[in-house]
């Protein structure tokens, strides 16, 4: 033995000796746990693999998000640059340059709190807004039949009031867009042209939680896009002063100017648009991770291969175009599981009253394949016998009771929070912003000072002649594809509303005819006896009474979702969990509430003295 072992041994032996005894037992611990640790197959992850397997993680959600979820938020932020915010906005800038930028900034957070709040109400309940509404001042049976209409039926004209001012503005915007587009157009014949878009609402509204919905949202998302990319190259066209653009982002004293502030609760009222709200808390209730039944495939194949006269054809078509009817107090345009009427689910039409005989025959008498076809009609016809237990109100429904479960609202509430966040950033501020610089950047600092209050034919006219036609075509197509998108997610709110707060469901066709008809008097009458200018301060007006709806929609909504009887869902160990507002957020709800209350009332008192 070497003598560097024999003092290695002298070494460890010392240092057992001043061990006291009872501490033998801890090494001798301690050692098995480092020979545990040694020999334990499954060691604690490093970092490197830590991080890669949190990348995969977000990955996977990235790659959901992506195919699944995106499409709501882009929907509901169409209404926050339909053309009525472009009239807004350009003469926000034409008469204060930048300094309303602010009011944009705060008006688009405003947004996203107002919009999220009506996704997590539909998301958890799986009622949207309108549903919310009726149980909450009409399901009363306490108090007599003409105090809850008295309750009811107000709220609802008003909420009608709003949808008919967002059309207007949707109609006048596509009808001059069309007829900057193509100048041989009068203003009146754009008007019916910029109707077709009722077409694509009856063939791609979102019907299902499948293809059809996922179609209409691209179709929608790729119109934003075109809007989006447009003002990218006008405002790189237009080099504005970059260091007062992100000064305008400032609040400014500029704001309570008398003129500035009704400019300014006009911007607030393009900007939080009250049928987006509605829109948002339907789409809200959407099933967007089951795969929809295949219904069609599972007919028999005498139902399949039945055919139609001509007449039969054209009366189911006639129908399906055109029909007001009365729909059960749970039914909505989107249901709870992301699905409408049989014939809009699956592609079928309603079926007669001899088809509906033969689905309901009794058992004892099938007929081929009967059992099998009411058994799937049954599944689609989206009455629905499991969820048709309705609460007669909110109170009587207990908490979680009506409300989707725990593993929906999981799968579905971050990916919807998300979705508004980055749309309602990404595209309504941002194209907000845009509209007003190019506004101010042309008008109010780039102008010959002889405009002061520019409108949509304006900006078009200065950009034809400072940019070039090119750029003036660019933004005559995005005005136009602004004011379409944003139509039809107007007539789709407007079902959501009438079927909600009075459970009458009536068809695109019939509801974009009778608004636009509305809309199409005032319009055309001014545009005849005032002109241009007449319909830019038209378009201005219909924002302000948008702001003057506001508070009758955002104080339910907020009340909604900072309830826990409502907002409260059952847990797998027989507790509730609840999703109601957090308190600091349930208060700048009700903050807004009181803002737009105010700005409201200075501008009706303003208008009553007679003040510009």
């Amino acid at each position: 033995m070497s003598n560097d072992q024999i003092r290695m041994q002298q070494i460890e032996a010392d240092a057992l000796s001043r061990l006291p005894s009872q501490s033998q037992p801890g090494l001798e611990q301690t050692n098995n746990k480092d020979a545990q640790t040694i020999t334990d197959p499954s060691p604690n992850p490093t970092r490197m693999e830590k991080l890669r397997a949190n990348t995969k993680i977000g990955k996977d959600f990235l790659v959901v998000h992506i195919t699944r979820h995106v499409g709501p938020g882009v929907l509901a932020s169409i209404a926050y640059f339909d053309p009525g915010n472009w009239s807004v906005d350009l003469q926000a800038g034409s008469q204060y340059g930048y300094k309303l930028l602010s009011v944009v900034l705060l008006a688009g957070l405003g947004a996203i709190l107002l919009q999220t709040m009506a996704a997590r109400l539909g998301c958890v309940t799986g009622r949207d807004l309108a549903q919310h509404c009726r149980l909450l001042l009409h399901s009363r049976p306490k108090h007599k039949l003409w105090f809850r209409r008295a309750l009811l039926y107000p709220m609802y004209v008003m909420c009608e009031v709003g949808i008919i001012a967002t059309d207007l503005a949707e109609l006048l915007g596509s009808a001059i867009g069309l007829s900057l587009l193509i100048p041989a157009i009068p203003l009146w014949a754009g008007v019916l042209i910029t109707s077709i878009d009722v077409i694509f609402v009856l063939a791609m509204a979102p019907t299902s939680s499948g293809r059809p919905v996922r179609a209409f949202e691209w179709l929608l998302m790729t119109l934003v896009f075109i809007v989006f990319v447009v003002f990218i190259i006008l405002i790189r066209k237009i080099d504005p002063y970059w260091p007062d653009v992100f000064n305008g982002y400032l609040p400014s004293k500029t704001i309570f100017q008398p003129g500035a502030l009704y400019t300014s609760i006009g911007i607030l009222g393009a900007t939080v648009m009250p049928h987006a709200l509605f829109l948002g808390s339907s789409l809200a209730t959407l099933d967007r991770v089951s795969r929809p039944p295949a219904i069609i495939e599972t007919l028999p194949v005498d139902e399949q291969k039945r055919t139609y006269t001509f007449w039969q054809q054209f009366g189911r078509a006639k129908r399906a175009l055109f029909w007001v009817q009365r729909s059960p107090a749970n039914r909505s345009p989107i249901m709870n599981n992301g699905s409408l009427p049989i014939e809009a689910a699956t592609g079928l039409q309603v079926p007669d009253t001899a088809e509906t005989e033969e689905l309901n025959r009794p058992a004892s008498r099938p007929s081929q394949g009967s059992s099998r076809v009411a058994a799937q009609a049954s599944d689609v016809n989206l009455n629905h016998e499991e969820n048709k237990v309705e609460p007669q109100t909110h109170a009587q429904a207990g908490p979680g009771r009506q409300n989707n479960t725990l593993d929906f609202i999981k799968a579905h509430l971050s990916h919807a929070i998300i979705d508004i966040v980055m749309s309602l950033l990404g595209f309504a501020v941002s194209i907000n912003s845009a509209i007003l610089i190019l506004g101010a950047a042309a008008f109010y600092y780039g102008g010959d000072g002889q405009v002061l209050d520019a409108g949509l034919f304006d900006a078009h006219d200065l950009i034809r002649d400072k940019i070039g036609r090119p750029a003036a075509f660019l933004f005559a197509l995005a005005l136009l594809c602004s004011g379409q998108s944003a139509s039809i997610t107007a007539t789709l709110a407007g079902q959501i509303v009438s079927e909600g707060f009075i459970e009458w469901r009536i068809s695109p066709l019939a509801r974009r005819t009778i608004t636009r008809l509305i809309g199409l008097v005032p319009s055309m009458i001014v545009a005849v006896s005032v002109g241009r200018q007449g319909i830019d301060t038209l378009l201005v007006a219909s924002q302000v009474a948008l702001s003057i709806v506001l508070p009758f929609v955002i104080f339910p909504l907020v009340y909604l979702a900072s309830s826990d009887a409502v907002m409260s869902v059952p847990t797998p160990d027989g507790g509730t969990k609840s999703y109601k507002n957090h308190w600091i957020t349930m208060s700048f709800g009700y903050l807004l509430f009181i803002i737009v209350v105010l700005a409201n009332s200075y501008v009706i008192v303003t208008l009553a003295m007679g003040d510009e």
